[in-house]
């Protein structure tokens, strides 16, 4: 459940405390998550089409050194798979 006058989501973790800080991404911290991905793709910290364990850890440690922002990684995780969807090509546009 979304309360958007705060900011908050609910979540049934207990160890979370039941809150967490909703992620907003503007454009320079989506600009400081990619800059974060790719410096582990080129520490070769990504398998097939997501990140090791060690990868992940790393993005999250950079972007909150970067913007300030802690993130659960749950939240980078959805970020890097929208932003995947959406610069993907469409294969029926090219053929359909």
């Amino acid at each position: 459940m979304v309360n958007t006058k705060k900011n908050v989501v609910h979540s049934s973790s207990p160890n979370d405390g039941g809150q967490k800080t909703k992620a907003n991404w503007d454009y320079k911290s989506t600009e400081n998550f990619v800059k974060a991905c790719l410096e582990q793709v080129f520490k070769r910290e990504r398998v097939g089409t997501s990140f090791t364990k060690k990868g992940w850890n790393n993005i999250k440690a950079q972007f909150h050194n970067l913007t300030g922002m802690k993130y659960e990684n749950d939240q980078l995780k959805n970020r890097y798979d929208s932003l995947r969807k959406t610069k993907q090509p469409s294969h029926t546009s090219v053929y359909g």
